[in-house]
């Protein structure tokens, strides 16, 4: 055997060496991928989907109406005002059957608001749009049904005297009673508040309409003063 065949079957054989580890390194690589795919699937996969429901659901707390303060007779001096806001998801109105004319014509006729004024906010381009001001409980069952319009509940403190009494009563400020009997019987007052679980796409933006109840806001309770509402004025 010349010199050139002997040289030619070593480079052979090396040759098939290293395409025998090449493969075997392919194999090896594989095998733990298809392992690490199998521990995610299997051994790992409550943690990764009860990861994929935290980052697309989010728990939101829902307000409670504070208790109401009264004179000695029970006339009231604080209540709780149940208001409405309205918002809009632009895009559905536009996708929305027969046109999205009739559905605007409806919310600014309800809302007392310039038609033109609203098709200008309701931009097709925008994802959201929360309307101006806030409405009473009628708005509510007026709007029901119309895809793409969306009420959501607004509670307000509301003095039915005006500044009667102010400094004794106190405020409430993001919810909180400050001063007066608004701070002084806080935990009487504010209720416990309910809560509700609320969609969200890939890049964490809430999906709008994709909201439930998990456990309904319990009221505050009443609180009765031995100030007479006449005496007072």
């Amino acid at each position: 055997m010349t010199p050139e065949q002997v040289a030619g079957r070593r480079q052979q054989r090396t040759f098939g060496m290293r395409r025998r580890l090449l493969l075997g390194a392919w194999l090896a690589g594989a095998g733990l991928v298809l392992f690490r795919a199998g521990e995610v699937q299997v051994g790992e996969s409550q943690v990764w989907q009860a990861e994929a429901e935290r980052q697309h659901r989010s728990h939101a707390e829902v307000p409670a109406p504070r208790g109401t303060i009264r004179d000695r007779s029970g006339l009231p001096l604080a209540v709780s005002r149940e208001t409405f806001r309205v918002s809009v998801a632009p895009r559905e109105v536009w996708a929305a059957p027969g046109g999205k004319e009739s559905i605007l014509q409806q919310v600014a006729r309800v809302l007392d608001l310039p038609e033109e004024d609203l098709v200008r906010r309701v931009d097709p381009e925008r994802r959201w749009v929360v309307l101006p001001g806030r409405y009473p409980p009628a708005v509510r069952e007026a709007l029901a049904g119309l895809r793409g319009v969306y009420v959501d509940r607004d509670l307000r403190r509301s003095r039915p005297h005006g500044e009667l009494a102010r400094g004794v009563l106190g405020t409430v400020v993001d919810g909180v009673g400050r001063g007066g009997v608004e701070q002084a019987f806080e935990e009487v007052l504010r209720g416990e508040a309910g809560l509700e679980v609320m969609a969200r796409d890939s890049e964490g933006r809430p999906i709008p309409g994709e909201i439930w109840p998990v456990r309904a806001a319990r009221p505050g309770g009443d609180v009765v003063l031995t100030l007479d509402l006449d005496l007072q004025e």
